[in-house]
């Protein structure tokens, strides 16, 4: 019998930051980007999940509730609370203001701009683990 996960603010926001990382490995974004990044939030969310509603969701309160209990020592899908954060906050910065409209290659340039123009550069790489589905971070800083 197939029983389905609960769809829960903290299942909502890990699974938006997973598919924020792997945004972010994929930049600069190719044509197959988009569509890829829209099945994994599809799959670690859930139905009518996109990329752009995953970075969407992570500018929210409910979203910042989430990282903001998460445990200060330790990882949850090998990313700190301070990695969580970093990347709720890249996800407000793009999604501020409207300035892509929704529109998800906007988003994705968006994001490109932002890893060159912030910290995020010292962000460890993420590689997504598809037979487990955790996020790992590999790198300096992990």
């Amino acid at each position: 019998m197939h029983t389905t996960r609960p769809l829960t603010d903290a299942r909502k926001t890990i699974g938006a930051i997973a598919v924020l990382a792997l945004a972010l490995q994929r930049l600069p974004a190719t044509t197959d980007t988009l569509v890829a990044l829209d099945h994994e939030a599809k799959s670690r969310v859930g139905p009518g999940w996109t990329f752009v509603t995953a970075l969407q969701w992570l500018t929210g309160s409910k979203a910042e509730s989430v990282i903001d209990h998460l445990a200060d020592h330790g990882t949850i899908g090998g990313l700190t609370k301070q990695q969580h954060g970093d990347l709720m906050r890249m996800a407000r910065r793009v999604c501020a203001d409207g300035y892509a409209g929704g529109d998800a290659e906007l988003l994705l340039h968006a994001l490109w701009l932002d890893q060159e123009d912030s910290d995020v550069r010292e962000f460890p790489a993420c590689r997504l683990s598809n037979d487990r589905g955790d996020v790992r971070c590999v790198g300096a800083g992990c």
